[in-house]
């Protein structure tokens, strides 16, 4: 496979780094649209950040790209289309095109419409047709169309990048690991600092902090990318990349620790540092985060995902949670960089932000959070 464009997935609100991890493993990014960023690369890149990622979701090779009046305008341009190079009619496929924004069409219609052009284009070329698996695709087409612009890839990832393996404990408000990883990120922590997670449900952002001290590639375990159901996948440089990868990992100390209310949660976290290989190294240990001085005497990060309150009846509970917790930071912990993300805007009136983002999160768009205690 030749150089060439891809299109990434991340969260949106944190594309910027997320376009920053790109341009470290050797990208060159080109554009970046809500929730995406657009890059060019060498051939091993998509290797590289299929294991290495820590904040990306999805990568694919760019398609096409542009803008559209009508539903027709993208048929037509898919059906020109030459994409006898990337599948034959032994990898069934399907199409999945999301859609945004204000149009004469559903995405189901759009899903229709260009899955139809792929199969009538290759037809024009090979002469021979495509077949068409939607439970279980071995080549996936993912579109976005939003507003007037649309994208088109051939994905090379599959099962998102942020379901982990260490994933062994389901907590009832799980954290996407990209998204921790993007807080601890975001926060400035290096791996010769202490991080704390104060309200540490399942452990995500310790786990992934600890990936990013130690630079150990979060999927390095998978073998199920698409890219290798494709002609031009290259078992050689998977391989290659993937050791080059292994081998700067370095197993050091770090000063991680978690704090979590619940009996259950706790055990919970605990199966998953010991999942993810990091429970010699991270500790996770109960307690209230309103007493955080009782199990750590100082502490240069503080990075969480706290509950939200959003029903009636904890509402109240969360928000004296907050000012409990805010009174224990700036009574024991002044100077420590605070990070979280939360849809309630409490702790503004609590600390002064130094940065503040509008993230999404699932179906919520919620506030991120960078504050230092004083």
């Amino acid at each position: 496979m030749a150089s060439g464009e891809y299109i990434a997935t991340t969260v949106h609100g944190f594309e910027d780094l997320a376009a920053a991890e790109i341009e470290r493993a050797g990208g060159r990014v080109f554009h970046v649209d809500e929730g995406k960023v657009l890059f060019r690369g060498e051939p091993e890149l998509p290797y590289v950040l299929n294991y290495g990622s820590r904040t990306l979701h999805r990568i694919g090779l760019l398609l096409v790209r542009g803008e559209f009046e009508r539903l027709e305008d993208i048929e037509r341009e898919v059906r020109s289309l030459d994409l006898s190079w990337c599948i034959n009619p032994s990898l069934p496929f399907e199409v999945r095109l999301r859609r945004k924004g204000k149009h004469d069409f559903t995405s189901m219609d759009a899903n229709a419409v260009v899955g139809r052009a792929i199969i009538e284009g290759y037809e024009a070329v090979k002469g021979e047709r495509l077949r068409v698996n939607l439970s279980s695709p071995s080549v996936s087409f993912r579109g976005w169309i939003i507003d007037d612009r649309y994208y088109l890839s051939v994905d090379l990832t599959g099962r998102s990048l942020h379901k982990r393996s260490y994933r062994v404990y389901e907590h009832p408000a799980p954290l996407k690991s990209t998204l921790a990883s993007l807080l601890v990120l975001w926060s400035g922590w290096t791996a010769d600092r202490s991080l704390v997670d104060p309200m540490a449900g399942s452990g995500t952002i310790l786990v992934e902090a600890a990936y990013i001290g130690w630079r150990y590639p979060p999927n390095a375990d998978r073998s199920d990318f698409l890219i290798r159901n494709l002609p031009f996948h290259d078992e050689s440089v998977d391989a290659r990349v993937r050791e080059s990868l292994l081998r700067k990992v370095r197993r050091i100390p770090l000063r991680l620790l978690g704090v979590e209310k619940y009996p259950k949660h706790v055990n919970g976290c605990r199966n998953v540092l010991q999942k993810a290989g990091v429970d010699g190294y991270v500790k996770c240990v109960q307690g209230l985060c309103e007493h955080l001085h009782r199990y750590v005497d100082g502490v240069d990060y503080v990075v969480t995902n706290p509950p939200y309150g959003l029903r009636v009846a904890s509402a109240r509970v969360v928000r004296r949670l907050y000012a409990d917790f805010a009174a224990e930071l700036k009574r024991h912990f002044p100077g420590t960089v605070f990070v979280l993300i939360t849809p309630r805007t409490d702790f503004e009136d609590l600390f002064t932000p130094l940065e503040k983002r509008r993230v999404s999160y699932g179906d919520l768009t919620v506030n991120a959070y960078r504050f230092r205690v004083e």
